[in-house]
């Protein structure tokens, strides 16, 4: 995998028992305000996944300690968004009037709200006669497209693993010293509400149905705040497979971890000396990576 991000607990060095529940997360709505925009769009495929990994050491303390991307992003995203590029051009290219459904279809995603300036911006686009189609087509492109970051998959992809700023926003989970610990704590059955306010104002909840019992039922995650001058929050959802219990020994896995993550910090030196190309950094991190 290409981006696996595991933190190691920090506790006494007594034996615990750990659980672990590891949830397959598809992006499924955003909502964004940016400035006098407000767009509040649903993803109705699941293109965009994400393994998150929980762990609690007693019923209680629940964190995330590792998000990767599925190998069906790390397969598929630049082929979604270069045929999601050729199905627009065809949709641009077509005479007479377009439906909002054809643009959704080409982008791949359902338009719940596109607001500016108080304007709904669906309802006027169907009311709209456009003289031409170029005019057609640019209002199109101002309106709906978004080509260069909301709409966009690979860089959608890239801003949430890659930006640093983002990831400063996203819970840290890029950082191989830091770890998401989740404040607040209820359980009802098998259902674990989790939530936390992080130091860079993040809100995060995430809403587990303990696999155990439900294999069949949707968990979610979602997280909002600021990013630079947005206002977003991302909603994913999807199933978890219970991964049991098992006694841990803290001092172990501390020393292992701190092993690996002195190893991840010598190697990134090693990167940025440019004493080894990328392709042998992301293979040797790749290899440290499934040590741990």
């Amino acid at each position: 995998m290409k981006k696996l991000f595991v933190i190691f607990f920090s506790l006494i060095s007594t034996p615990l028992i750990a659980e672990e529940i590891l949830c397959k997360m598809n992006l499924k709505k955003l909502h964004a305000i940016i400035s006098d925009l407000e767009i509040i769009i649903e993803y109705p495929h699941d293109l965009l996944s994400f393994n998150i990994l929980y762990k609690s050491e007693n019923e209680i303390n629940w964190s995330i300690v590792g998000i990767q991307p599925t190998e069906e992003i790390l397969k598929n995203i630049n082929i979604l968004e270069n045929q999601r590029k050729k199905d627009l051009q065809n949709l641009y290219s077509k005479k007479g009037k377009i439906e909002i459904s054809e643009i959704e279809d080409a982008l791949r995603v359902n338009f719940v709200l596109i607001k500016y300036k108080n304007t709904n911006n669906i309802k006027e686009f169907d009311k709209k006669k456009f003289s031409s189609e170029k005019k057609r087509n640019d209002y199109i492109k101002e309106n709906f497209d978004f080509s260069n970051d909301i709409l966009n998959y690979t860089a959608l992809y890239n801003y949430a693993t890659q930006n640093e700023n983002f990831t400063k926003a996203n819970m840290d989970l890029k950082s191989d010293r830091s770890i998401l610990n989740f404040t607040k704590h209820k359980k009802n059955n098998d259902i674990i509400e989790l939530s936390a306010l992080t130091k860079s104002g993040m809100r995060v909840k995430s809403l587990i149905l303990h696999p155990k019992n439900n294999n069949f039922k949707k968990s979610s995650l979602s997280y909002s705040g600021l990013a630079g001058d947005t206002d977003f929050s991302l909603i994913l959802e999807g199933y978890c497979n219970y991964f049991g219990s098992k006694k841990t020994t803290n001092t172990q896995s501390v020393n292992n971890g701190d092993d690996n993550i002195n190893k991840l910090r010598k190697l990134k030196l090693a990167f940025e000396e440019e004493l080894i190309t990328q392709e042998e950094y992301d293979a040797k991190r790749r290899e440290i990576l499934d040590e741990m």
